[in-house]
């Protein structure tokens, strides 16, 4: 009987679970046909993040000093970028952009440093942004391990800095608009406020305009670079208001290509130049860090590169370049050359090694370690970049933002 009244039961619970089943079933709603939840939350917000470790053993031969060895990690940089759609257009959407780096440390070793922080609009055809962020003193991006490397020949000096840093050349308050009526043909209008001292915790919040200026040129799109002559094309001027007895504004022009000698997806062999004329200021002193940033030159660099691709991959790369400074007003000069050859271990960490040679008069001033004839590099860097939530295309990634390593 015992056994007959629990098989009554097991039966008995089965069908409730059954029956049950069935009438959740039947009270289910097809998703489409479903009201919409007021409470629920779009993932409207995109979020990018870039990261960039910079590592390097060098063995520099420095003036009167003899040889020495150095770790350095400055130009490590993290970025993040939220993005959002607006409700007046949908192709319209705004962002911010965070980004914060070791300066090169040659006067403050282990500084951060805020290089980004601005907000922008942008669209198909324009960007806008302002706030802190990457000068637009130079046209062709230098093939060096470090962008400081050839900072005195690839991109105009800042005229009101007090020599200490490389940052104060490369970053500053800026409001600038770019409109791109063709996907690669863009035009650029920016005012910049240019800092004696951009390390100074005073320079984030100073926006007395200064320096202003303009870019015209020709970019090929990302896809298309291996496949086409011309990769990039620009001519800019710019002007500076110093305000000195001897002269008010300060100008300067400069102009810059970069071309595919050899187009092929496989094997690209490039060449890159660029030239710039400082107007200056009369009777400036190259002899001092500030007064060499005003005195009346031109400057130039030029490099020949090579890119192996495997699997459309770059794998290797190797660059030959140098700069060269003429003081016109003084007729001194400086001059640098450089190699470098660089190996991806993975799709996103390389090793390499660069060499560097050195040369200037000796009355200029020696900075941004011009004091080292000689210097090799052993360098390993690796990025990494994600994105979370994609909603919107993008003309560069973000760790393009810095000119960066061996672009």
């Amino acid at each position: 009987m015992t056994r007959f009244t629990s098989k009554v039961a097991r039966l008995l619970a089965s069908l409730a679970l059954i029956c049950g089943a069935r009438e959740v079933a039947a009270q289910q709603v097809d998703p489409e046909d479903a009201p919409e939840d007021p409470a629920r939350s779009e993932p409207w917000v995109e979020w990018s993040l870039g990261l960039r470790g910079v590592t390097s053993v060098a063995v520099a031969e420095h003036e009167g000093r003899g040889s020495r060895t150095a770790i350095d990690f400055s130009d490590s940089l993290i970025y993040l970028r939220p993005r959002v759609p607006l409700t007046v257009s949908r192709e319209l959407r705004a962002g911010a952009q965070f980004g914060l780096t070791f300066p090169d440390a040659y006067e403050q070793p282990g500084t951060l440093f805020v290089a980004d922080a601005h907000m922008f609009l942008e669209n198909r055809w324009l960007f806008f942004r302002l706030g802190r962020g990457s000068l637009k003193n130079h046209i062709v991006p230098t093939p060096a391990f470090r962008d400081d490397d050839l900072i005195r020949f690839a991109e105009l000096q800042n005229p009101f800095s007090d020599g200490e840093s490389t940052a104060d050349h490369q970053y500053g308050n800026v409001a600038d608009l770019t409109i791109w009526p063709t996907p690669t043909l863009y035009a650029d209008l920016h005012v910049e406020n240019l800092s004696n001292s951009v390390l100074a915790s005073e320079s984030l919040s100073a926006f007395e305009l200064n320096s202003l200026g303009v870019t015209l040129g020709y970019r090929q799109l990302p896809s298309q670079t291996t496949l086409s002559v011309l990769r990039l094309l620009g001519v800019g001027a710019n002007a500076y208001h110093v305000d000195l007895p001897e002269r008010e504004w300060s100008f300067d022009a400069l102009a810059g290509s970069w071309l595919n000698l050899l187009v092929d997806p496989v094997h690209t062999v490039d060449w890159r130049a660029q030239v710039a004329y400082a107007g200056g200021v009369p009777g400036a002193d190259p002899t001092t860090p500030t007064g060499s940033f005003r005195a009346r030159s031109v400057s130039t660099f030029s490099s020949v590169g090579y890119t192996y691709r495997r699997s459309l991959l770059p794998t290797w790369r190797g660059n030959v370049g140098g700069g060269y400074r003429r003081y016109l007003e003084q007729d001194v000069d400086q001059m640098s050359v450089l190699a470098n050859v660089a190996y991806a271990l993975g799709q996103t960490v390389d090793v390499g090694l660069q060499y560097q040679y050195r040369q200037a008069d000796g009355t200029l001033p020696r900075i941004f370690g011009e004091d080292q004839v000689h210097s090799a590099k052993l360098f390993l860097v690796g990025t990494f970049e994600t994105v979370v939530n994609p909603l919107f295309d993008d003309r560069a990634s973000i760790l393009n933002t810095e000119s960066g390593y061996l672009p």
